[in-house]
């Protein structure tokens, strides 16, 4: 019971920001690109409850994984199955159609990872000062949903969808 007090605990105003500013948006809209690409019918309120479930999820269990010294690569297994089970618990999609729109969302979230590594690399700016910073960290990590914006961008405007994959 002290190691959960301890790690809420560790949770700093800083991380609240990076969880208004940009996780919970950022989750909401991996939400969306999933439920638009499967076809489903968009309910606001359930992904922004979803944003803010999964991004607060997100946030306790990257203090778990710290507090824990879990290995190192866990954390993104560990997460990205948390939002397999909320896509399907929450949103009531099947399994294999949730799996599906998983892989393909996260997909282009890794896709955008080279691009932050670039810029970082360019700009100079040490990464202690990146995760130090809720600006920074906020701006890397909209860098890094650059595909996944496209991607929503691509399924809202040009209704392609899962459904037209399977009938080609």
């Amino acid at each position: 019971m002290q190691d959960i007090f301890n790690i809420f605990k560790s949770i700093t105003v800083q991380e609240i920001i990076i969880l208004l500013i940009f996780m919970c948006p950022s989750t909401a809209l991996m939400f969306y690109f999933v439920l638009k690409f499967l076809d489903k019918k968009i309910i606001w309120q359930k992904i922004l409850i979803s944003g803010l479930i999964f991004g607060s999820l997100n946030l306790i269990f990257r203090k778990v994984y710290v507090y824990y010294k879990l290995p190192m690569g866990s954390s993104t297994l560990i997460i990205a199955f948390l939002f397999l089970l909320t896509v399907i618990i929450y949103h009531n999609i099947s399994f294999v159609r949730a799996t599906i729109g998983s892989l393909v969302c996260y997909s282009l979230l890794f896709a955008g990872t080279p691009i932050v590594i670039k810029v970082i690399t360019a700009t100079n700016i040490p990464i202690e000062q990146i995760l130090s910073s809720s600006l920074l960290n906020t701006v890397f990590g909209y860098t890094e949903d650059v595909f996944l914006i496209i991607g929503a961008l691509i399924v809202t405007f040009t209704k392609f969808n899962i459904n037209k994959i399977i009938r080609y």
